[in-house]
Formats: structure tokens, C-alpha cells, sequence
């Protein structure tokens, strides 16, 4: 298993737009501070990070805008 540094958790946030907050990094498991690209602070363990999650208050107000979309759109 590779081990990841502070510097993949900078590296990965950049990806997303966002900043790693956090000053040290311990393992996969243990909770980071981040920043997305709208400011949103939040905390999620690295290994979430990986697997594509991100910040989730804006994946959910995107989830509402697609719902709110999907839900005025008419057939003629």
C-alpha cells in the first residue's frame, strides 16, 4: 500500500479546486481539514478523497439543482 504525504493531500485538493487546511496528515483514516473552490470548509478523511468524494455541501445543492431541473422539464 503507498504511503501518502501532506504534499498528495495538496496535491489532490488542487485537482478539486479547493486547499488542504490541515497542517499534518496521518493516515488515510483520520479526518483533514479542506476548502472548496466556494469556500466551504469541511472535514473528510483522506481515504474519501481518493475514492472522488469532495466537499458535500455543494454536491448536495448540485443534487438539488439537477432534481429542481428535472422536475420543471415538460414533454410537449
Amino acid at each position: 500500500m503507498k504511503k501518502y504525504s501532506l504534499s498528495d493531500l495538496i496535491q489532490s485538493a488542487d485537482l478539486n479546486d479547493g486547499k488542504c487546511l490541515s497542517k499534518e496528515y496521518k493516515d488515510l483514516n483520520t479526518l483533514v481539514e479542506w476548502r472548496c473552490s466556494k469556500g466551504h470548509r469541511f472535514s473528510m478523511a483522506y481515504v474519501f478523497v481518493r475514492q472522488g468524494a469532495w466537499c458535500q455541501q455543494c454536491t448536495k445543492q448540485n443534487a438539488q439543482k439537477i432534481k429542481l431541473e428535472q422536475s420543471t422539464f415538460t414533454c410537449a
